[in-house]
């Protein structure tokens, strides 16, 4: 961990860390980047304790986090790394077993995330998205202005957790969250650990996770779950009294107003000005992005995604906006390397463009396992080219998906008896009608 002052949340954090992590073999590694509160006096009582068998506090002069974590990465000794937030507390028991068991499932699991949420109850992120039209936004959070419109990528609305329980499942993400990621040192070393070009702080873990997929690993979530303290991580300096007041506002009416009016009293109380030293760091590091990955992740330009791809896979569901999302254009963006895969459903992508497009060899070859007719016919023009992997919309029959699937659905039913709302209802209009026949039948309401 790289502190700096994180006085108000360390005590919480230690206690948090010691009632939860079971994991029989870890030490701690802290860096302070010259913390000007109270923090040190905090680390160094928690060090001397003798609460935690191995505890290596690191006090250097200020360098910014990237420079601190560096350091941690190097005095570290462990195989594998949790990166945490000195002002996030893990509280789920036996959330490091979690994130380790799944570490090793597969060789190809670059970093693990946790469930981060703030302290008022909303969503901060279940891992992050970024290379889709919306820009960089938290998983179950959603950008508050529109695509490619956005000023900053911190301007979202958080929903409260219980709307979002459909997520908690382990998940594939763009991007692990910095308050709490896993990843093995070895490809840290690999990587070349934190850029420093996005000093002092801030998206070092956006960078982080787009560099293991650069190295053709995968970024995943995992249902641990992180509070993220907001009292402790908005009283710093480079934070205006404006913009605390905003936050306790924020919190205090967003379980009581519907998106639009809160959006408009924000506003209009001039709450939503971000900080001129936090601005200025956004544009800075905006722009160092755009220089390193060649592409906005505020304003993502997609055709640009395209161009610089060497694998376009898609796996979102099929709806109005996405059919006939990828067709002759598209293809005609990407590289001749590169290879076009599809785990979503049929129709997203035009087959007919597609053919042309190995015909003329626009592209080097499609893995495909949704089709506009399922099965395929035995005659389908595409199962006749030697570059294309096929499968019949079987590739996540995985043993864990089977289990996951009956064990979810079994949970769904389990709840609607309860008289609990389950989280993945398809027709939500109809639940008011069954809450009332629930209350016929069992004299209380379903929560």
């Amino acid at each position: 961990m790289a502190n700096r002052n994180n006085a108000r949340s360390l005590d919480l954090f230690f206690e948090r860390l010691e009632q939860n992590t079971a994991y029989p073999d870890f030490e701690i590694v802290i860096v302070d980047d010259e913390s000007t509160d109270s923090s040190r006096s905090i680390l160094r009582r928690w060090r001397d304790s003798g609460r935690f068998r191995e505890f290596t506090l690191i006090e250097r002069e200020h360098s910014g986090v990237m420079r601190s974590l560096n350091t941690a990465l190097e005095a570290a000794g462990g195989e594998l790394i949790a990166a945490v937030d000195g002002d996030a507390t893990m509280e789920t028991p036996g959330w490091l077993q979690t994130m380790v068991d799944f570490h090793a499932t597969d060789p190809r699991v670059g970093t693990v995330t946790g469930a981060v949420e703030f302290d008022d109850g909303t969503v901060q992120g279940y891992g992050a998205m970024l290379v889709c039209p919306e820009g960089l936004y938290g998983r179950g959070s959603r950008p508050s202005e529109p695509a490619g419109q956005r000023t900053a990528h911190e301007r979202s609305h958080s929903p409260p957790t219980e709307e979002v329980r459909h997520l908690l499942v382990p998940a594939e993400v763009d991007s692990a969250m910095g308050p709490c990621m896993l990843y093995s040192r070895d490809l840290a070393r690999e990587i070349g650990g934190y850029d420093p070009g996005f000093s002092p702080v801030w998206f070092d873990d956006l960078d982080f996770s787009m560099s293991v997929r650069k190295l053709g690993l995968k970024n995943f979530f995992v249902p641990v779950r992180v509070i993220h303290w907001l009292g402790g991580r908005h009283r710093r300096d480079d934070t205006t009294r404006a913009h605390v007041a905003g936050m306790r506002l924020r919190s205090a009416v967003g379980r009581l107003l519907p998106a639009r009016p809160k959006r408009w009293i924000w506003h209009a109380a001039g709450l939503d000005r971000i900080p001129p030293e936090r601005w200025e760091r956004y544009i800075h590091h905006y722009d160092y992005w755009r220089r390193k990955w060649g592409w906005d992740f505020v304003n993502p330009d997609m055709d640009e995604v395209l161009r610089r791809s060497d694998y376009v896979s898609i796996s979102c569901p099929l709806t109005k906006e996405s059919r006939g999302m990828i067709g002759a254009r598209e293809f005609a963006l990407m590289q001749p390397h590169a290879y076009f895969i599809t785990t979503a459903r049929g129709f997203i992508h035009d087959e007919a463009a597609l053919l042309e497009a190995l015909r003329n060899k626009l592209i080097a070859g499609a893995g495909l396992d949704v089709w506009a007719k399922e099965p395929p016919p035995p005659d389908h023009p595409l199962l006749q080219f030697d570059n294309v992997l096929a499968s019949p919309h079987t590739a996540g029959v995985t043993r864990e998906a089977r289990t996951n699937m009956g064990r979810i659905a079994a949970e769904q039913m389990l709840d609607a008896l309860d008289g609990k709302r389950p989280p993945r209802i398809i027709n939500p209009e109809v639940w008011p009608r069954y809450a009332e026949r629930f209350q016929r039948a069992f004299g209380f309401a379903p929560a």
